[in-house]
């Protein structure tokens, strides 16, 4: 139908008047024939894009839920092409909870947000450098210096140590 017609000939009472502007077509009321019209070529009345859109959204909240199933953390990075698109969707959703927190248009849905809440997601970045910095202060005021062994068992406390002594290595030299 389509290849055979373009739509002015199917419907010849909606040719466009090339005097009206835009605003005045958009902001025309609906007709019986608008809607006969629509309706022909198959318009659905009902928006389907933002119900496929909250689909995948959610689709990315179940993905996010499993990846901390498994690794035990919201933390993934973007460079991995395995976690990388994850990663900058949770990025978008806490750039829009800081525009909802402004009271800015966003995406993110009360119910999006409530959802969000209840695997434990972190608004705020978490600055990863403080929390490890406490637990070295911890370390020193219970043990008296900060060599930390090598048989701890948090490897990302152990990691960060390395990190500081290296920054600290390239720094002086």
């Amino acid at each position: 139908l389509y290849q055979s017609k373009k739509w002015p000939d199917m419907f010849p009472q909606f040719e466009t008047n090339k005097t009206r502007t835009r605003e005045n077509r958009s902001s025309a009321p609906m007709t019986d024939d608008n809607q006969v019209a629509l309706e022909s070529i198959g318009f659905n009345w009902e928006a389907t894009e933002i119900k496929e859109m909250d689909s995948m959204w959610f689709s990315h909240l179940n993905e996010l839920k499993e990846y901390h199933r498994i690794k035990g953390t919201f933390k993934l990075d973007s460079k991995k092409p395995e976690t990388s698109f994850l990663a900058y969707w949770i990025a978008y959703q806490r750039k829009q909870y800081r525009c909802k927190q402004r009271n800015e248009p966003t995406t993110l849905t009360d119910e999006r947000e409530k959802a969000l809440d209840a695997i434990g997601i972190h608004w705020e970045k978490i600055n990863t450098w403080d929390i490890q910095f406490e637990k070295l202060f911890d370390h020193h005021r219970e043990h008296g210096h900060c060599n930390v062994p090598k048989s701890c068992p948090d490897k990302t406390f152990l990691n960060w140590i390395a990190h500081q002594r290296q920054n600290h290595c390239d720094k002086t030299a």
